[in-house]
């Protein structure tokens, strides 16, 4: 498994959510106490013998002194993954605003959080985001967005 492309997402600033339709923003900067989002797209996924991806994402900030981390798991059939209408709408969001980073192979997952540095400091960190393969392989892949942390 790997890490095909990781993009930070804009959020609504009246409803706090990801924006709809999705859109990649360049910056990495979030306001404190504010909540953020990103797009993680993976390559060569496994599956177990049902047909189903499971992974695990973990993001955390790290200033290089102190980190603070959140994790969900994902869960999927890959076979009606395929098949939904909603995830094709979405890829199709996708490939118009990251088309390097969007085939039919690939696995994307949309991140919500409002995980905070541990610290509450302005100033630079480290978005790292590790995705466990929980499949036949248990491999790990591994991304990192430097990030700036506004008050």
């Amino acid at each position: 498994m790997s890490v095909a492309c990781v993009r930070s997402v804009a959020i609504d600033p009246s409803t706090h959510k990801i924006s709809n339709p999705v859109a990649i923003i360049n910056q990495e900067r979030y306001k404190k106490m504010e909540a953020f989002g990103f797009v993680i797209t993976l390559r060569n996924v496994q599956t177990d013998l049902n047909g189903d991806y499971s992974l695990d994402i973990r993001w955390e900030f790290d200033d290089g002194t102190k980190a603070t981390f959140n994790q969900i798991p994902y869960s999927a059939n890959a076979q009606k993954l395929k098949a939904d209408p909603e995830r094709r709408k979405r890829l199709e969001v996708y490939q118009k605003v990251m088309p390097e980073c969007i085939d039919q192979d690939t696995v994307e997952v949309l991140v919500l959080s409002n995980l905070l540095p541990t610290d509450q400091q302005t100033g630079t960190h480290q978005l790292n985001i590790t995705v466990y393969d929980n499949g036949p392989g248990h491999g790990f892949a591994r991304a990192t967005l430097p990030t700036t942390i506004d008050e």
